[in-house]
């Protein structure tokens, strides 16, 4: 008699159930819901910046990723090395080395320019200065 009340009282959940699940055996019976991407984030990756020497004249950016379609960028820095400086609108590191042989740390920072406060980015960069390479040039025509 118990089995028979207890049946009773569930067949309106049994009924629901089996008809709200698919053909396959649980546990396979269930949807994935695939997470939404991550939002798209900005990276300064300073991986590509060449070593140089000093003296030497240099050019070179860094790696930005994440940069939005459509928006303006504005590029800082701290800490560059002596004659070098940063392009805020491309963020082009220019100039001729003063700063003696070395390794040098700085931050660039990339902002956009019309919402700083949540999407920027900061990456550590370090710059490695050789000493200046000079070889005696014998110009005198030899016989």
């Amino acid at each position: 008699m118990r089995l028979r009340n207890l049946l009773a009282s569930t067949a309106p959940l049994l009924a629901l159930t089996v008809g709200c699940t698919s053909d396959l055996p649980a546990p396979y019976n269930y949807e994935v819901v695939e997470p939404p991407p991550p939002p798209n984030e900005l990276v300064v990756d300073c991986a590509n910046l060449p070593i140089t020497a000093e003296g030497a004249e240099y050019a070179q950016t860094p790696t930005i990723t994440g940069q939005l379609d459509g928006s303006s960028y504005r590029f800082s820095s701290t800490d560059l090395p002596m004659g070098l400086v940063l392009d805020e609108n491309n963020g082009l590191i220019s100039g001729v080395l003063e700063a003696p042989q070395g390794e040098y740390s700085f931050d660039v920072t990339v902002e956009d320019v019309d919402d700083p406060e949540n999407y920027n980015a900061t990456g550590t960069c370090t710059l490695q200065v050789r000493p200046r390479l000079t070889a005696p040039l014998d110009i005198e025509a030899r016989p």
